[in-house]
């Protein structure tokens, strides 16, 4: 996978990623995927002024609501352009918030040894190759005692069974352009074209990486349910929404495999 594809990806689309996954009044797999995010940080009760790193930090959803919280958060992206909106969003609340940004990659984390009381990563790790090194990482820069959130999208979801239309979709322009045409004119917002595909994780393998790098493991779970594969949802948005509100309570059920995401909290232990 090209690192510089995926910059540039997000370096161009930046206004476009943000009221898409993050626009007001939207359920997407992302707002689903941090209120879950949230419901965890909550439980840990951090001590306020905790050091809390958000690796893959995007336009800055998760750096505002850590920072609310009193965490002290650094955020990291290898985008340029996501850094400067994270910094306008920041800026626009009017409060002085202890947040520092950072330009990086994960795999290579500008920070110390034992930096950060809690890391959290979500939908970041799937954009690389592997995982091993940003597992060690994020190891390194954990303190002993100290927690990972990190999420990935679940290789066995159905939702994504269709996933080789949009796949087909983004990476053939002509084929693009004249769909675009037509769906735009039905009121549709374009599809972005992509030349990158985001690995899927088989979540017993990836409970397996994050051993092997030395996390103890202490809870998992799935999140966002939808009715219909992708990308029907398109089509029919408003009952997506309605009824993969309703599935979300699958989460707790002996059927929760069937949701896209997977989100794992794990810990550095102490040193004996």
């Amino acid at each position: 996978m090209s690192r510089q594809k995926v910059t540039e990806f997000f370096d161009q689309n930046v206004g476009d990623y943000q009221s898409k996954h993050y626009g007001e009044s939207v359920r997407t797999f992302m707002t689903v995927r941090l209120e879950a995010v949230l419901q965890n940080v909550d439980r840990l009760s951090l001590s306020r002024g905790a050091k809390v790193l958000d690796a893959g930090c995007g336009p800055g959803a998760l750096v505002e609501a850590l920072a609310r919280r009193g965490l002290g958060v650094s955020g990291l992206d290898v985008s340029e352009n996501m850094l400067v909106r994270t910094a306008e969003r920041m800026e626009s609340l009017g409060e002085a918030y202890s947040v520092s940004l950072k330009q990086g990659s994960i795999d290579s984390l500008p920070y110390s040894d034992d930096s950060f009381d809690l890391v959290c990563s979500t939908g970041v790790i799937e954009y690389l190759d592997t995982d091993q090194l940003v597992l060690q990482e994020m190891y390194r820069v954990l303190r002993p005692g100290g927690f990972l959130l990190i999420s990935v999208t679940n290789a066995w979801s159905p939702v994504n069974s269709l996933d080789f239309i949009v796949e087909f979709l983004k990476r053939r322009h002509t084929f693009l352009r004249c769909f675009n045409h037509i769906w735009t004119r039905l009121g549709k917002e374009p599809v972005l074209p992509r030349s990158f595909r985001v690995r899927r994780h088989r979540p017993s393998r990836f409970r397996k990486s994050l051993r092997q790098a030395g996390f103890e493991v202490l809870a998992a779970e799935f999140f966002h349910f939808m009715p219909w594969p992708r990308p029907l949802d398109k089509f029919f948005p408003k009952a997506t929404t309605r009824l993969g509100d309703k599935l979300e309570q699958l989460c707790k059920t002996n059927i929760a495999f069937l949701g896209e995401g997977y989100l794992v909290l794990c810990t550095k232990q102490k040193s004996k």
